[in-house]
């Protein structure tokens, strides 16, 4: 029986945790993914925890399935980037990556770009890390003793949960473009992702202003 989306070429032009496993998920149902990391690898090979070997376990994890290529900034390398683009289904990317060269070379592809708050917005350019979108997305208040200050939640939850988003969104997005034939741009927000996992929280304030005390909060987080 033939992968769900098998047949598929991605493009990964990403070095964090919320893109990587993006397209790690892809990957897992028979998408081809192919990782362009800059000469001496990307940023996420030197992701702790590492092994004896030297080897990033994170880096393992998140690119599994996928076979990768470099690509330097020479013009030889720009240029095979997006002849790169031009044969692929989707391209997942974060910050500094020129979407209007990549939606030119690629016009039928679908375009996700995973950015820590956005692509427009009063902090769209900013930078962030975990700690970070657990914060501002409410995550922190809701964790820890009611006695003591915030507690930072492991496990990197606000970036595999932007993961899934994004996966999700190439989904609808292919979905759409074979519906109507064209290409489609999308965008995922790491910390408003955060923020709706911090559902109840978020939202009741939203609604009526009310801050729940974490001695009083009534599911964990």
């Amino acid at each position: 029986m033939p992968e769900a989306l098998a047949g598929l070429r991605v493009l990964d032009l990403s070095d964090s945790i919320a893109r990587q496993f993006c397209t790690r998920m892809l990957a897992d149902y028979g998408a081809e993914v192919l990782l362009a990391e800059p000469p001496g690898g990307g940023p996420m090979r030197q992701a702790a925890p590492v092994g004896d070997d030297g080897i990033s376990f994170a880096f393992l994890h998140l690119n599994t399935g996928k076979r990768s290529v470099v690509l330097d900034t020479s013009p030889a390398g720009r240029a095979r980037l997006l002849a790169l683009a031009a044969e692929a289904d989707a391209i997942v990317v974060g910050p500094g990556a020129d979407r209007v060269a990549l939606a030119a070379a690629a016009p039928n592809a679908v375009l996700a770009t995973v950015l820590p708050f956005g692509t427009d917005g009063p902090w769209h350019d900013w930078a962030g890390c975990e700690m970070v979108y657990q914060a501002v997305a409410g995550l922190m208040h809701a964790s820890g003793d009611a006695t003591r200050e915030p507690l930072y939640g492991c496990g990197e939850r606000a970036s595999h949960g932007a993961g899934v988003a994004a996966f999700i969104t190439v989904l609808a997005g292919l979905f759409a473009r074979g519906r109507w034939g064209i290409g489609q741009s999308a965008s995922v927000d790491v910390a408003a992702t955060a923020a709706c996992i911090a559902n109840p929280f978020v939202t009741q304030f939203l609604y009526n202003g009310m801050v729940e005390p974490r001695a009083a909060r009534r599911m964990p987080l």
